[in-house]
């Protein structure tokens, strides 16, 4: 049902994911240049013009995927089980939209010999995914719950 705790996990979770749309994932610096990394891409900014180096589609797709299938999930609390499903994906393609972030990272650092420092973007996906794994939990924990009341009957 709407009301419950699955629920307020799964709306905080897209709102994280959200988050990225918003703010950089990183911003790296050397003694030339600044780099700032987003879903959007990589732009180089340089005495206050920015200017896209690198267009990272793949960030954009994974991240849109995510936040539209916990979202929709969200609507899914008749049919439990592809709800659950839904967020098991979800789960997964986060994951691997953290792998993609190190992965663009590390390329940047090497390819330009530049200094990153952490920033909170870089550790949203892992955020949204804990919460996500704890609707998945509380979907699950309500699912047994309706089993065990149907034995009873």
């Amino acid at each position: 049902m709407i009301q419950r705790i699955q629920t307020l996990y799964l709306l905080i979770s897209v709102v994280v994911i959200n988050l990225l749309f918003v703010l950089p994932i990183n911003e790296l610096t050397n003694s030339v240049h600044m780099l700032r990394f987003t879903i959007f891409g990589i732009s180089e900014i340089v005495h206050d013009k920015t200017e896209l180096i690198i267009e990272t589609i793949p960030l954009l797709v994974l991240t849109s995927f995510s936040a539209l299938s916990l979202f929709f999930s969200i609507f899914l609390f008749k049919n439990r089980r592809l709800q659950t499903r839904l967020v098991v994906y979800s789960i997964v393609v986060l994951i691997g939209l953290q792998t993609l972030f190190i992965f663009y990272l590390y390329k940047i650092t090497t390819l330009n010999q530049t200094n990153f420092s952490f920033s909170p973007g870089l550790f949203l996906p892992i955020v949204a995914a804990f919460l996500a794994f704890l609707a998945f939990r509380a979907i699950r924990k309500d699912d047994e719950l309706v089993k065990s009341t149907d034995r009873i009957r």
